[in-house]
Formats: C-alpha cells, sequence, structure tokens
C-alpha cells in the first residue's frame, strides 16, 4: 500500500551525516570499487566478488541513508577514475554505481500518517529495477561501442574457440563446420538482447537481497523485513511495456533489438515474480524443500523452466494467484 494522502520520506535522510557515517560512506564505495578489481588478482574467485561488488554501495544507502550512499558511489567511481581515466569514472557511475544508489533510495522511501507508516512498495522497485536494467544495458552499448556486427564477430570467435577447445582436450566432439558454428553463433547472437539486461537485472537483485540482509543485520535499516513470496509482484504498467516490447522484437533491426533489450529485463523480472509466487502457493507442501531445489536447479540448467516461471509471473499479476490462495504469511 502507497497511499497518496501521505508525505514521501527517504527515513535514513532524517538522521544527520556525522564522521563516522560518512568514513563507512567511504569504505563502501572503495570496497565496491576494490571488488570490482578482483578478477584482475584472483581470476575465477575474483569474478565471484566482482558479481556482488554492489552489496557495500546497496549497504550504505539502505543503513545509512541516501547521502551516505552519494559519497559512497562517488568515491567508487573516483577510485576508477583514477586507475583508468575520467571516462572509466563516469561510465561506472552511470551504469552501476548511481543506478545502486537510485535503487536503495527507493527502499529507504516511505509514508506516514496517524495510523501507521508505509514502505515503499517492492512492486515498484522491481520496475525500477526492470528500467534500470534495460537503460544500463543501452548505456554499456553506447559507451562500449558495441554493434550487433561487432557482437556478431565477438560470439563467432568465442564460439569457434570454445569448441576447438572441446574437440583438443579429447571430448570426442569434432571441431565444428563454418556452417555448423554459423549456425551456433546466429542462436547466440539472437539471444543476446535478451539474456545480458535479463542477466543485469538477476544481479542488480541478488545485491539488493545481499545487501539489504547485512544492513537489516547489523540493525542499520530501519524498513522492516519483507515478506517477499507475498508480496513480491509487477505493477500492470509492466506488463503493457513487455507485451509491447515482445511485440516490437518481431519487427527485426534496431527496433527489434530495443524489443528484445526491454523484454529481456522485463521478462527477468516477471520470472522472479513467478518464483515468489512458487514459493507463497508451496507454504505448507510436503517436500517443499526439494521441490523449489529441483525447481531452481532445472532453470539455471534450462532455459524452458524459465519461460514457464514467467508465465507463471505473468498469471499472478492477472490472476492473483496467491490472493485466491490466502494462506497465512511465513518465512
Amino acid at each position: 500500500m502507497w497511499p497518496s494522502n501521505c508525505d514521501g520520506i527517504a527515513r535514513q535522510d532524517s538522521e544527520t551525516m556525522n564522521t563516522r557515517t560518512i568514513l563507512i560512506a567511504i569504505a563502501c564505495g572503495l570496497g565496491s570499487a576494490l571488488m570490482f578489481f578482483a578478477p584482475l588478482q584472483l581470476g575465477s574467485v575474483g569474478i565471484s566478488l566482482a558479481y556482488l561488488a554492489l552489496v557495500p554501495l546497496f549497504v550504505s544507502v539502505l543503513g545509512f541513508g541516501t547521502k551516505a550512499g552519494i559519497v559512497s558511489a562517488v568515491a567508487a567511481g573516483l577510485i576508477f577514475a583514477i586507475a583508468f581515466g575520467p571516462a572509466a569514472g563516469l561510465l561506472m557511475l552511470a551504469v552501476n554505481f548511481a543506478p545502486a544508489i537510485w535503487i536503495g533510495h527507493s527502499a529507504g522511501l516511505a509514508q506516514s500518517d496517524e495510523e501507521a507508516t508505509y514502505w515503499f512498495p517492492l512492486e515498484q522497485i522491481l520496475l525500477r529495477l526492470a528500467v534500470m536494467a534495460t537503460m544500463v544495458t543501452f548505456v554499456m552499448a553506447y559507451a562500449l561501442g558495441l554493434t550487433p556486427d561487432s557482437i556478431g564477430d565477438l560470439i563467432r570467435e568465442m564460439t569457434s574457440q570454445a569448441l576447438s577447445n572441446m574437440a583438443v582436450q579429447g571430448s570426442g566432439s569434432q571441431a565444428p563446420t563454418e556452417v555448423q558454428l554459423e549456425n551456433m553463433a546466429e542462436r547466440v547472437i539472437a539471444l543476446m538482447p535478451l539474456v545480458l539486461p535479463a542477466s543485469m537485472l538477476i544481479m542488480y537483485v541478488l545485491n539488493l537481497h545481499v545487501g539489504t540482509s547485512i544492513a537489516r543485520g547489523q540493525k542499520w535499516m530501519l524498513r522492516p523485513k519483507d515478506d517477499i513470496p507475498a508480496t513480491a509482484a509487477m505493477p500492470m504498467i509492466g506488463i503493457i511495456i513487455f507485451a509491447a516490447a515482445l511485440g516490437f522484437s518481431l519487427l527485426g533491426g534496431p527496433l527489434g533489438i530495443v524489443g528484445k533489450v526491454v523484454a529481456g529485463a522485463f521478462g527477468a523480472a516477471l520470472m522472479l515474480v513467478g518464483f515468489a509466487t512458487m514459493h507463497f502457493l508451496t507454504r505448507g507442501v510436503a517436500g517443499r524443500g526439494m521441490w523449489l531445489t529441483i525447481a531452481y536447479v532445472a532453470t539455471f540448467i534450462l532455459f524452458f523452466p524459465t519461460f514457464l516461471f514467467v508465465m507463471l509471473g505473468l498469471a499472478e499479476t492477472l490472476l492473483g494467484l496467491r490472493a485466491r490462495r490466502g494462506l497465512p504469511s511465513q518465512s
């Protein structure tokens, strides 16, 4: 619930920025930047750290407010500017640090009246995440000079190298022919505009979830714990955008690519709503943990379950499956 007759406030910002808060904010920014640098020194382990590099920023903005988050984002951007030049610092600020602060600021918004405090709803946060993933994908593509042709050439090279390595290492497979390679590359190229924004959204959601857990565990966060399975949703405007994007994706050309990018981000958001719905509907079901594990593993390995969970997210939004079930809130 987000009533219109109350004043919106960022509740954490009611606290004064003192020296301790500023130092923590700077430390969070430095920590985020260093985690992005981790793959340069730690290899595959560093990639995992880089994937969670926005967690310190979310801890800062969720735990100490928007002003602290801005300090953290600026500190992280300055580290990149010093290491790789002003352009790199601005790019990271635009595609990673500033969007994270915007989402953290949204999560800290609340409205109060004489009866209760209403926190910014999860469905609106998810909508903003989908919009952010879409815009960040476009900004990255423009900043890095990526075009369909350049991406296609890169994917062909990577696919050829990977399959050739498999053949050399004695996997029993033969090196692909040019026709086979082209077919494989075309399939990957067709999926990239969908996969990139979807991966971006999932990365942001994971970082937000971990940052929330840390901030709440340290008792820095004022927002109470959300019942995510019961309340995670997509607003109807998100469904309209998703449907329109699917339509544009069928056109081909630049408009088709734009449609795929938008559909990838909003489709991933709907998939997460589908997961939340599954968690809610299986409450009280025998063997729930096993079924949830099977569902997640199948989705990670295969493509088809992803489609099913997008459909479940759509069904929840349009039909209100959880309201029909009406189970009490549980963890």
